[in-house]
């Protein structure tokens, strides 16, 4: 169940990022 779930994270992580790829990313990580 822990790998479906890395695996479901790390696409929400995939598609966040490349719809916040317009703002910088360094101040959403500060």
């Amino acid at each position: 169940m822990s790998q479906l779930a890395d695996v479901m994270i790390s696409q929400l992580a995939n598609v966040m990022m490349s719809q916040c790829d317009d703002e910088p990313i360094s101040q959403l990580a500060d």
